[in-house]
């Protein structure tokens, strides 16, 4: 460390308060009373901002008290906008002695990892307010601190400003992939098979023969002026079918299948394997089955997975399986399609994706409150689907390959650019602490000068609290009257 600095105990230099929930029947959530914080969930980037109040606190934290979570999680911080209450879920750190609290906030950020590792407790992790007075912190001599932390938050909002920008970019590369996803879906990603034949002085076949011609059907589509779904107008050669119109075979859920350590279990994917589509060991787990009940559900390149059921936003994710043959056996919230062999896999994985299918899907899945939505096979087999004719479709295919390559390998970009902010956050913090982030300058009031003062202002109050305690012990009683 610098000259001037020393390494300390919190509880040297701060008094630590440990929170404790008041009566349940004193909460409220219509500001009565004063703000009420029970955990770390109300956290901001430096202030909290409460959601309940309390009529009757127990345990208080005072304007610019650093707020430190000590359960579930343990570490995160936060500076007191005001009085408070706390709950049993957070302590209240009161710097004393002029100590700075945004520096007393940022020296605990910058040991948020170490303070997490001291947490205890088999269900999840907590510390108590022993562990906390003890944790060491190294603390600056008083005029250098708003130096300290004049120079992070500098740091900081530079790095903030380039978080924005990215989170921007992501935004953006979102709204990009959707749109390139409709314009597939509408015919306007590839010149059209009739657009090319008429400049080749060619014939071609329509979508509308090709259906007639090579697909076999578990549903009869009605003929294209009849389909009752047409959601955008289709280019010239295009047609309107329903999706069920496409299948080789009937859709198929998955099976319900328990957990189990037998590293010989049947692999089984998981809802994470379909939503990342990444097929990949990591998204699976090993389950009871027997051979003859699950013969049927062994997965194969060129199926389509549908998550039949999952929260309102990912309800209806589809993927093409792109994994090797008998990898794995696929859930019960899952619902196998097979397309038949003469369309192209990927166009329809396209179709499923954009946002036009999404928005149906979504729109029909039902579920009751508190439960997971669900989607019904019929509701899949009714879907209406735009179809190319067949070379068509594969132009499409490799035009998307293409720039979704790109989308991809952009968000990667953008994703590392967000993870090397975190580091060089962590990093400056790290500088600071080390006394390295400000020019070195021997202070004229050493650390330790300042610790022993505040030593000094403590015994000065427990000595005077003593006696205060002592007088009201001694004095006489008065005497009734009569006596």
């Amino acid at each position: 460390m610098p000259p001037g600095w020393v390494s300390a105990p919190l509880k040297d230099f701060c008094q630590v308060i440990q929170g404790q929930s008041p009566p349940g029947h004193t909460y409220n959530n219509t500001g009565q009373g004063i703000p009420f914080l029970q955990g770390k969930t109300e956290f901001g980037p430096i202030y909290p901002t409460p959601i309940k109040w309390c009529t009757s606190p127990t345990k208080l934290a005072e304007a610019d008290d650093v707020l430190i979570s000590i359960r579930a999680p343990v570490g995160p911080t936060n500076l007191s906008p005001g009085r408070i209450c706390i709950g049993r879920g957070l302590a209240a750190i009161r710097p004393l002695g002029g100590v700075s609290p945004k520096y007393v906030l940022y020296a605990l950020r910058n040991e948020e990892g170490a303070i997490a590792q001291r947490g205890t407790g088999s269900t999840f992790g907590a510390i108590g307010g022993h562990v906390l007075r003890e944790h060491q912190v190294h603390l600056a001599p008083l005029p250098q601190q708003p130096q300290i932390v004049a120079e992070i938050e500098k740091q900081f909002a530079r790095l903030d400003a380039g978080v924005v920008a990215l989170n921007r970019a992501i935004l953006n590369l979102r709204r990009y992939r959707s749109s390139v996803l409709m314009a597939a879906c509408e015919g306007r990603l590839v010149p059209s098979e009739a657009e090319i034949a008429r400049f080749e002085g060619r014939d071609y076949e329509d979508a509308e023969s090709f259906v007639k011609r090579a697909l076999t059907r578990t549903t009869n589509p009605e003929p294209e002026d009849e389909f009752p779904l047409r959601p955008f107008p289709v280019p010239e050669g295009w047609t309107w079918v329903s999706f069920g119109a496409l299948l080789r075979e009937p859709l198929r859920n998955g099976r319900s299948t328990k957990r189990t350590d037998d590293p010989n279990g049947v692999r089984t994917l998981t809802l994470t394997a379909v939503t990342e589509g990444d097929f990949s060991e990591s998204n699976t787990k090993r389950t009871r089955a027997k051979p003859e009940e699950v013969e049927e559900l062994w997965l194969q390149p060129g199926d389509i997975l549908i998550e039949r059921s999952n929260t309102p936003y990912l309800v209806g994710t589809a993927r093409l399986y792109r994994g090797p043959p008998n990898f794995a056996i696929f859930p019960d919230l899952l619902i196998r399609a097979r397309v038949s062999l003469e369309i192209e896999g990927p166009f329809i994985e396209a179709v499923l994706h954009s946002s036009y299918a999404r928005n149906y899907l979504r729109r029909h899945a039902q579920g009751i409150a508190g439960h997971m939505p669900k989607i019904s096979q019929e509701v899949i087999v009714d879907l209406p689907v735009p179809l190319p004719p067949l070379a068509e479709q594969r132009r499409i295919v490799t035009e998307l390959e293409r720039q979704l390559s790109v989308i991809s390998k952009l968000e990667i970009m953008i994703r590392d650019g967000t993870e090397r902010a975190d580091l060089l956050r962590a990093s400056i913090l790290k500088s600071a602490f080390e006394g390295r982030l400000i020019p070195p300058d021997l202070p004229d009031e050493s650390a330790a000068v300042l610790l022993a003062r505040i030593r000094e202002a403590k015994r000065s109050m427990r000595d005077t609290t003593s006696a205060r305690h002592r007088a009201l012990i001694t004095k006489p009683r008065r005497r009734r009257r009569g006596q």
